[in-house]
């Protein structure tokens, strides 16, 4: 099931028409637990952006950065 808004950042969510590359609103699917793999229990749909911005990063070095840039505005 896809949601109409990516529940991270709150992007809509759409699919690219016409055969064009994943944009920053694409649906994704993320592995909540990278090690469990592709299963139902184990994934959301977030939008690619969300999922390129969380990479393989930790959830300690997403809030150093974000933390980082907070302060240096």
């Amino acid at each position: 099931m896809i949601p109409r808004f990516c529940p991270v950042l709150g992007l809509p969510l759409y699919r690219n028409s016409g055969g064009r590359a994943q944009g920053p609103n694409s649906p994704t699917v993320d592995r909540l637990d990278p090690d469990k793999g592709y299963v139902k229990e184990n994934v959301k749909v977030i939008s690619a952006r969300a999922n390129a911005i969380k990479s393989n990063a930790t959830p300690e070095e997403l809030l150093r950065v974000a933390a980082y840039f907070q302060e240096n505005q």
